[in-house]
């Protein structure tokens, strides 16, 4: 009796397990985009390019130019691969500080003290450094992203969050957007522009002239990150399933052209720079999808693919240490 109620129990697993195998292999497998990654890697490389002086000395225009789209773009890309999922503030807010305030702290940490001991930088600058957190603060300048992503990531989260009903339809997206960028753009004007006050990047001890030239994790210009980081929230799925379109890629250089060859505005976040709300933010969007494009073009040869997804997905470690290897190469 026994060994006949064992054989039907193991008759019943099998059976279980053929269902449990057949079940999952008709699940769907989720697959990373490769055109995402290879936007990615695009943007990195525009930021590092930038970052070179050697081609902003040689190409002011150019660089110029690409200012007004490479930060856009990257805080678009970023919110293109965000998802809320049910995760509450707390856990994002916990998960994103593992991802990007540590490896900021760490950096910050090593250059200051090597600034302390080549006698170039002061304890208190560093404690301001990791403190405040914003570029001219900083060295090196360039992680000023770090925490601002924290910031970018757990606001935007509380706002799409608690805020459902601004976003519920495409007509209180765009208003909503809109107004957020209006009012950015209004509140970065209240702050210095380095180029007109070279002190801001000569503070390294606490005082009240901190505030006059931008706010703690940047957030002086948060409202207008948050515009393009929501944006690519709300195109994620457009992006991942991205159609390249010959038209729309040349409304695109269109706008591009005329507003630069007309108007050259550009922007710099870092130097609170916008120099035109209408103009500026054309040329900002118009560019995000010729960058978009230019992925998708790309994404079909082969082995530029492979060294764009590659870049892409080590952005992190790019990011960080690209500052102090092209101050270490001088310029050909």
């Amino acid at each position: 009796m026994n060994n006949k109620y064992a054989l039907e129990l193991k008759k019943l697993s099998h059976a279980e397990e053929q269902i449990h195998v057949k079940h999952s292999e008709a699940l769907p497998t989720k697959v990373r985009s490769s055109t995402i990654d290879i936007a990615k890697g695009i943007g990195i490389l525009l930021i590092v390019l930038g970052h070179d002086a050697g081609f902003s000395g040689y190409f002011p225009q150019f660089a110029d130019f690409l200012g007004g789209i490479r930060m856009p773009f990257f805080f678009f890309i970023s919110g293109v691969t965000f998802s809320l999922g049910r995760r509450g503030l707390t856990d994002i807010a916990i998960a994103r500080a593992d991802a990007w305030l540590k490896p900021f702290v760490v950096v910050v940490t090593i250059f200051g003290c090597l600034n302390i001991l080549r006698g170039t930088g002061t304890l208190e600058g560093l404690v301001l450094a990791l403190t405040y957190g914003t570029g001219y603060t900083l060295s090196p300048r360039a992680v000023w992203f770090l925490p601002h992503l924290w910031l970018l990531y757990v606001s935007c989260s509380a706002l799409l969050m608690h805020c459902k009903y601004l976003f519920s339809t495409s007509i209180r997206r765009t208003a909503s957007l809109t107004i957020l960028l209006g009012v950015g753009y209004a509140v970065l004007d209240m702050f210095n522009n380095p180029y007109e006050n070279n002190d801001c990047f000569k503070i390294t001890e606490f005082s009240t002239a901190l505030f006059s030239c931008g706010l703690p994790m940047s957030a002086d210009f948060l409202l207008i990150t948050a515009v393009f980081f929501i944006f690519g929230v709300f195109m994620s799925a457009a992006v991942k399933n991205f159609k390249f379109s010959l038209l729309h890629l040349g409304v695109a250089l269109s706008i591009v052209t005329v507003v630069w060859f007309s108007f050259n505005d550009s922007m710099n976040l870092n130097y609170r720079q916008y120099d035109h709300l209408f103009g500026t933010t054309a040329l900002a969007f118009s560019g995000i999808y010729l960058m978009l494009g230019l992925s998708s073009l790309l994404g079909k040869i082969a082995w530029v693919e492979k060294g764009l997804i590659f870049i892409g997905r080590g952005s992190l470690f790019i990011l960080l240490f690209h500052m102090p290897i092209l101050y270490n190469f001088p310029a050909i």
